[in-house]
């Protein structure tokens, strides 16, 4: 079972997506800024060889709906 956490601030969302099976940690990230024009939406996925893909997205992100949004869409890709 794969359980995605979230945590939800003012202005950033930070979460963490576990494959609870395995006790392992599949991706990882943040947004920060939300509202702001120089949002940030960093994102780490954790491959089961070890290997480790980051990537770091620089737009505004208008508010937490769209934030949320761009989560679904990376944590998708680490599924």
């Amino acid at each position: 079972m794969k359980v995605l956490v979230i945590n939800s601030g003012s202005s950033s969302i930070k979460y963490q997506l576990f494959d609870m099976s395995e006790a392992a940690v599949l991706a990882s990230g943040a947004i920060e800024r939300i509202g702001e024009p120089q949002s940030v939406h960093r994102h780490r996925q954790i491959h089961s060889q070890g290997g480790v893909d980051e990537s770091e997205d620089k737009r505004c992100i208008e508010n937490h709906r769209e934030g949320l949004a761009r989560i679904g869409r990376a944590v998708r890709l680490a599924v």
